[in-house]
């Protein structure tokens, strides 16, 4: 993919959470922070901040754009009040839900980047409804242990 699609990606991703700052709101997040984030590992990315300010807690949703050999995603992290990180992609692999992950990740031959956004944002929001549900509201807190995959 060319920088100027990757460019064009990102400045929908952008023109996305602005237009939508408030789809997260049903759960108490609002859209605080945007901005670009460098990475020697892949394309440049957006992430987006949300907080809650009832229950302090935090969302970051980074979106890669098209890269190489990888489809477009969005990565959604929850902080809560003490700093600690749940990617929600692990918990939903630890929780055999698979289904909700392929949501968050752009099928190879889907060009509407805000289309996928759309729809993604939809998954985060019945994840938020059903399988974080407990966690952002900050009744419970799990924890989900590093896979280091051999490399220890």
């Amino acid at each position: 993919m060319t920088s100027t699609s990757i460019e064009s990606e990102l400045m929908d991703a952008m023109k996305f959470a602005n237009d939508n700052c408030n789809i997260l709101a049903d759960h108490g997040f609002e859209l605080v922070s945007s901005e670009r984030q460098q990475s020697q590992f892949t394309a440049d990315f957006q992430m987006f901040g949300y907080h809650n300010k009832t229950t302090g807690m935090q969302t970051t949703i980074s979106f890669f754009p098209k890269w190489e050999n990888q489809p477009s995603n969005i990565y959604p992290i929850i902080t809560d009040r003490n700093g600690r990180k749940l990617p929600v992609e692990d918990l939903l692999k630890r929780r055999n839900r698979e289904d909700l992950v392929v949501q968050l990740t752009r099928k190879a031959d889907d060009t509407d980047v805000r289309g996928f956004l759309h729809a993604a944002y939809g998954a985060v929001k019945e994840i938020f409804a059903t399988e974080l549900k407990d966690i952002i509201s900050g009744k419970v807190w799990e924890t989900i242990p590093f896979d280091w995959a051999g490399y220890r």
